[in-house]
């Protein structure tokens, strides 16, 4: 058992150099998101009803992972997918080179 363990840890060590087996390695390490469930998605969006994320979520306009099936299902909520979803709604953005008020 402790073999076959130690054969598996060894394969992820090894990094193909570019163009070896025609993809590239990305070595960074991957940021974990958090789950949160409706009450804590709610405080992270900024205060709102628990129910309220409920029912966006069911409706498909906030980004959700159902947990279960039936009437009594579960939601989860990953924070980057929260994250994304506000800056993707986010408007009055001013750019300084194309929003700027025109002198005349």
């Amino acid at each position: 058992m402790a073999d076959s363990y130690r054969a598996f840890s060894c394969v992820g060590s090894r990094t193909p150099t570019d163009g070896a087996l025609g993809f590239k390695v990305n070595n960074s390490t991957p940021q974990r998101s958090k789950f949160l469930d409706a009450q804590q998605a709610a405080v992270f969006l900024g205060g709102l009803n628990f129910r309220t994320v409920l029912r966006w979520a069911r409706e498909g306009y906030l980004p959700a992972i159902p947990v279960g099936e039936g009437k009594r299902r579960l939601w989860r909520f990953l924070e980057t997918d929260l994250e994304g979803w506000m800056v993707s709604r986010r408007t009055g953005t001013l750019s300084p080179a194309t929003d700027a008020p025109i002198k005349g």
